[in-house]
């Protein structure tokens, strides 16, 4: 959830483009990344002009911005996989684009390159490692967040199907316009996180049956069109 103070490392949420720089909709989190570095590089032009009484003078003229990330390789992960395939890539096949969600909402996007590291290895007893760096290629978009996440509340209750659960009623509200998404067992995502299909998400109406099991967690979110994250309440689900 978005706010402000202080938070965890793991609230920074990271997705990379597996179609390259198209398509924005794949943008999938690498999973079992275990750290993240962000590094600024500046260009910095000096001189010395005779009416500064020996002084330098500078001045940035460009900057790179690039994240290391380190983790685990997991086979089958949609992210994981696309990052490790740039084994003997070069080229276009290793442009693709990165987006950075922030603990208070904001987002940066950019366009990148991926310099692979490491896709496997280590000692025996050990998970092989994906290490890897996404530098960027021209100028990052920041976009400030549009405030915080919406709060929703509600309490589920058996659902007509056994091993099911249902809402029937929350507070506040559908905006005319919107729509509500479910996943089980999930994080709450922050403000403006667009919500995939693909990443688990299931669209869902007032009073409809949801396959899950006694005492699981259930997010719900209510979404703007686009799949837009505006509102996000969780509720532990309750099964006959």
């Amino acid at each position: 959830m978005s706010g402000t103070g202080v938070f965890p490392v793991h609230n920074n949420i990271f997705k990379i483009n597996t179609a390259g720089r198209t398509t924005p909709g794949t943008l999938v989190v690498v999973k079992d990344m275990e750290t993240f570095e962000p590094s600024i590089a500046s260009k910095t032009e000096e001189w010395t002009p005779m009416d500064t009484a020996g002084w330098v003078r500078r001045a940035v003229t460009g900057k790179g911005l690039s994240f290391k990330f380190k983790g685990k390789r997991n086979y089958g992960d949609p992210g994981n996989d696309y990052v490790a395939k740039t084994l003997l890539a070069t080229g276009q096949t290793v442009e693709s684009q990165l987006e950075w969600t922030l603990p208070n909402g904001d987002k940066l996007l950019m366009d990148c390159v991926i310099d692979l590291k490491q896709s496997a290895g280590g000692d025996s007893t050990k998970i092989d490692t994906l290490d890897f760096e996404l530098l960027s290629d021209g100028l990052p978009a920041y976009t400030a967040s549009a405030g915080s996440l919406g709060v929703l509340t509600f309490v589920t209750e058996d659902g007509v199907t056994a091993g099911t659960t249902k809402i029937a009623a929350v507070v506040p509200v559908l905006t005319a316009g919107n729509a509500y998404y479910y996943r089980v067992n999930s994080d709450t995502p922050v403000v403006g996180e667009v919500l995939s299909v693909a990443n688990g998400w299931a669209i869902y109406t007032l009073g409809n049956d949801i396959p899950v099991n006694n005492g699981n967690m259930l997010t719900l979110v209510e979404t703007s069109p686009g799949i837009v994250t505006v509102k996000a309440g969780s509720s532990v689900a309750i099964v006959a």
